[in-house]
């Protein structure tokens, strides 16, 4: 209730709208609602990992009233003025699952404006009902991760190129992983990624 009309009064508060970039809610659980989902994101594309600020711990207002540093918001709630819209173009469409809403706050960034959380706005994520995927536990629908691994190369020659040894370094990584606790399905999916991603 009221969620857009706290992001709205976010917007309207700020003193620096003209910088001011995709602002996002606090994301909690749909079925544990004081379960934290996320209050946006952090990237750093020297290491390739990004981080979910806050999630799963439980919610007790710790995020409350301060300003989070965030580089991106999740896709599951998005605002922003059409102004940005008109700077920085749509929502990118050359994925088809994961990272196009981690592309767009980049874009953004890029483009000078800064990205928040708005945590007066609260929604109730329905998280992963498309792919399976749910908060804390083993992801059973593999398939979808595919389109993890791919849309993360994709981010890497779109907005790091020159850092892509980085993103294939973690891909690596992960594949390594895999094989080490005899995930044997995904670290092949992992190396389908790598292989025919560079044809």
């Amino acid at each position: 209730k009221n969620s857009l009309k706290e992001l709205i009064n976010c917007y309207e508060q700020k003193q620096d709208k003209d910088i001011t970039g995709i602002i996002g809610s606090k994301i909690l659980d749909y079925k544990d609602n004081e379960l934290i989902q996320n209050v946006g994101g952090t990237f750093n594309k020297w290491t390739g990992y990004s981080v979910l600020v806050g999630m799963g711990e439980k919610d007790t207002g710790q995020f409350d009233n301060q300003e989070i540093n965030i580089d991106y918001v999740i896709g599951a709630s998005m605002f922003c003025h059409s102004s940005l819209v008109h700077k920085i173009g749509l929502m990118p469409e050359n994925y088809f699952l994961y990272y196009e809403d981690i592309d767009w706050c980049i874009t953004a960034q890029k483009a000078g404006f800064r990205n928040s959380t708005c945590t007066k706005s609260i929604i109730y994520h329905k998280q992963g009902l498309s792919t399976g995927a749910r908060l804390l536990t083993r992801d059973s629908h593999l398939k979808n991760k595919k389109h993890l691994y791919l849309s993360y190369l994709i981010l890497y020659r779109k907005h790091y190129k020159s850092l892509l040894p980085v993103a294939y370094f973690i891909l690596f990584k992960q594949m390594a992983g895999k094989i080490f606790h005899n995930n044997l399905y995904e670290a092949k999916l992992i190396l389908q990624v790598i292989v025919s991603s560079k044809k």
